[in-house]
C-alpha cells in the first residue's frame, strides 16, 4: 500500500532526497528530462499515469497533490513529511551487533538522518537506517546504499515472509535474504546472499538477537 504524504510542494526536493537526476527520475516514470524539469518549474502539470508513476516510485500517495508540483517560491517539505531516524554506518556495525548479542551496554546511535514520507504509523516505529557493507547482495543492494528498515517483534519471526532483512545473531550482523524460514518447525533461518559468492548461512533461533524488515533504500550509489 502506498504511504501517504501529508504535503508536497517541491517535487525537486524528493528526487534529490532519493538521489536522483531529472533524467533517471524521467527514466522511471517514463517522460523525457525536460518533462521533468517543467514539473518541478511549474511549467507543466504530469497526467494521471505520470501522478501514478511518480506515486509508484516514492511510494507515497499522491491523492493530496496540489496543482503546482513545483510550488510557491520558496516554499518547502512540511516538517512532519520528514522523520529523523538513527543512522546505522557500516563502521558501527559490529559494535552495535557486539552490544545486542553479548548484553553489553546498548550501543548509541549517535547520527541520524531524515528520511521523507515515513508513515507515523505502528508498522513504522522505531525505524533504522542501515548502510550495506561490501557487496554480498549485490546485485540487489550495492556497497554504500542506505536502507530503511523496521523492527520486527520476535514473535513473528517464526512467520517472517520472504524478503531481505537486517539480522543479529550471536555478536554479527548481517543484511541477507530470507528465503527459507523454518524457525516454527526447525528452530533455523536460512539466510542467503544475493551475490554467490556470500554463501548461505544457517542461524539457530537461539543465536538470533534482533531482526529487521528492509523496507527500501533511499540511497544507492551510482557506478
Amino acid at each position: 500500500m502506498a504511504r501517504r504524504l501529508f504535503s508536497v510542494s517541491l517535487l525537486k526536493t524528493l528526487r534529490t532526497q532519493f538521489n536522483l537526476t531529472q533524467s533517471e527520475l524521467g527514466q522511471r516514470i517514463g517522460v523525457t528530462k525536460a518533462a521533468v524539469s517543467a514539473y518541478e518549474l511549474g511549467k507543466a502539470q504530469p497526467s494521471a499515469p505520470v501522478l501514478a508513476a511518480l506515486s509508484r516510485e516514492f511510494d507515497l500517495s499522491i491523492d493530496l497533490l496540489p496543482n503546482n508540483l513545483a510550488g510557491a517560491a520558496g516554499s518547502t517539505l512540511p516538517l512532519h513529511s520528514f522523520r529523523s531516524v538513527p543512522l546505522l554506518l557500516e563502521a558501527n556495525q559490529s559494535a552495535f551487533a557486539y552490544s545486542l548479542g553479548t548484553g553489553a551496554a546498548p550501543y548509541s546511535l549517535a547520527e541520524c538522518l531524515d528520511v521523507p514520507g515515513l508513515p507515523l504509523t505502528s508498522e513504522f516505529e522505531n525505524p533504522l537506517v542501515v548502510e550495506v557493507a561490501g557487496d554480498m547482495m549485490a546485485p540487489t543492494l550495492r556497497a554504500g546504499s542506505r536502507l530503511v528498515a523496521t523492527p520486527v517483534p520476535p514473535p513473528e519471526w517464526p512467520y517472517m515472509p520472504c524478503g531481505v532483512y537486517c539480522v543479529v545473531y550471536r555478536a554479527t550482523f548481517v543484511i541477507k535474504r530470507v528465503q527459507d524460514n523454518h524457525l516454527a518447525e526447525r528452530q533455523h533461518l536460512l539466510l542467503h546472499a544475493d551475490n554467490p559468492l556470500g554463501g548461505t548461512h544457517l542461524v539457530r533461533a537461539e543465536d538470533i538477537r534482533a531482526i529487521w524488515l528492509v523496507r527500501w533504500a533511499i540511497y544507492a550509489p551510482v557506478s
